[in-house]
């Protein structure tokens, strides 16, 4: 970084600092934007992301002295004396605290991790929950994993430097990508969609960095748009009607003053970047459900119980909370519904091959939920589960396959639309329980290679130390969905 166009060290030693001209210029355009925000009833918030050498000055070289002041002081000591009403939020102190814990910015990117990204985004919540209606994730909702890379500045040596960093993923991903411009860098212009969230919009104006904090950011409200720029376009503000904007800013960026009135439109900015073919792929890397979570299962579920559908809800259930494979869900007999387990009978051509038959617990939610489901079909003895008075088989297991359960995992936000997958989210129940590979495994009936191998994300948690019992997670989830 030491060549960039911002002079970063120069900035971190002292040598550049910001100018009164400057320094009055961030508090005209910081005021203008609350200003104009505030006539459209928009809330507005400010966030500088700390430099990297500001969070690790002892990792500088030698020669190298970290100036008590630098151009970020200075503009938080100008607001103050000009009693401006912007506030700037600079998460440096809740960094630094965490860095002896976890690595909150890359050794060989130019950008904090996800994890630095995310003890921000707290700090960002704290600001905005009493401004505008807010759904809100913690700590304990983030799986984060340790990757090998290379980043941005590691790239430029020869040989390329790796080192290991920490990516995130949300444990329940509710959001979900639904436009992008697909253009690289600024122009670029994304929205997601929060259906768990208050239906509101959140309008996010920044730079790179503002990447790493919108997966967050994408569970807090309705929608979220994120436009890559470093000028605010009212454009773009009177089509999407936020109610909060953020603006964010990297720390090093400091030394250049946006022009709002002259700066490009965003539409500008595109048609730039498409006439220089500068194109990305999509951003759907934050919006992957990283595993089927009970969130989903519960708002499959509370669909059908308000359809009055007991018997699907009872279906979906007996796979996700149970982990019966579909054949072995429509084999079951009342008299395998034991108090607290299901016997599950292994299937013709595994009981050929030597399967035992295996005890599934019976937590109590589901346990609920078959109980309606037998009281209204007057089930009960040996007779099938899923069978109603009269009729021995209620269920046509391929129709409601290939019909009824695709267009209840898309209502559902459930990428696949098989239903098999349901049987991952009682994985997930399993191993936020505490559960071993093989305990897990002997379970659902896989090999333990194979299960450890689909939810070695989840198990490679950095902070995978607490248990969360399975029937709290349902019962939180239950909760949470409106009906």
């Amino acid at each position: 970084m030491a060549d960039d166009n911002n002079k970063v060290l120069a900035q971190h030693s002292g040598r550049l600092r910001l100018g009164e001209a400057e320094l009055e210029g961030w508090r005209r355009v910081l005021e203008r934007r609350t200003e104009e925000l505030a006539r459209r009833d928009c809330a507005h918030l400010v966030l500088v992301v700390p430099n990297n050498h500001s969070v690790y000055p002892e990792k500088l070289p030698e020669d190298i002295e970290m100036a008590t002041e630098r151009p970020i002081h200075q503009l938080l000591a100008h607001l103050d004396r000009s009693d401006s009403p912007v506030r700037i939020i600079y998460p440096l102190e809740e960094m630094v605290a965490a860095k002896e814990d976890h690595q909150v910015c890359s050794r060989v990117d130019s950008h904090w991790t996800d994890y630095g990204a995310f003890l921000a985004y707290m700090r960002l919540m704290e600001e905005a929950r009493p401004l505008v209606p807010t759904r809100r994730v913690d700590m304990d909702d983030v799986l984060f994993v340790e990757v090998e890379v290379e980043g941005d500045l590691g790239e430029k040596l020869d040989p390329p430097r790796r080192a290991r960093q920490l990516f995130a993923r949300m444990r329940n991903r509710n959001a979900r990508l639904v436009y992008d411009n697909c253009v690289e860098g600024t122009g670029a212009l994304a929205v997601t969609d929060c259906d768990v969230a208050p239906s509101t919009t959140c309008l996010l104006l920044g730079d790179s960095y503002a990447y790493f904090i919108a997966q967050y950011m994408s569970e807090c409200w309705r929608r979220l748009v994120l436009a890559h720029a470093p000028t605010l376009d009212l454009d773009v503000v009177e089509a999407c009607r936020p109610a909060l904007v953020v603006s964010m800013i990297a720390e090093r960026f400091l030394v250049a003053v946006p022009d709002d009135a002259k700066g490009p439109r965003m539409g500008e900015r595109e048609s730039r970047k498409r006439d220089e073919r500068r194109a990305r792929y999509p951003l759907l890397h934050w919006t992957w459900p990283t595993f089927l979570s009970a969130s989903r299962i519960e708002l499959m579920r509370g669909r059908l119980v308000a359809e009055g559908r007991t018997r699907d809800a009872a279906l979906v259930g007996v796979m996700a909370y149970a982990g019966l494979r579909p054949a072995e869900a429509m084999a079951l007999r009342w008299s395998a519904v034991r108090r607290d387990t299901i016997v599950v009978e292994p299937l013709p051509r595994m009981r050929a091959a030597g399967r035992p038959v295996r005890h599934a617990p019976l937590w109590k939610p589901l346990a609920d939920d078959l109980e309606v489901w037998r009281r209204e079909s007057d089930g009960g003895g040996n007779r099938r589960v899923f069978s109603a008075r009269g009729k021995p088989w209620a269920v046509d297991l391929p129709d409601w396959r290939a019909h009824t359960y695709p267009a209840l995992a898309r209502d559902a936000g459930i990428q696949s639309a098989s239903p098999g997958k349901l049987r991952d989210a009682f994985c997930v129940l399993l191993f936020d329980a505490g559960a071993s590979v093989e305990e897990a495994a002997e379970l659902v009936d896989i090999e333990a290679d194979e299960l450890e191998e689909t939810f070695q994300g989840l198990l490679s948690d950095i902070r995978r130390t607490t248990s969360l019992p399975a029937e709290q997670a349902i019962a939180a989830a239950r909760s949470a969905i409106v009906p």
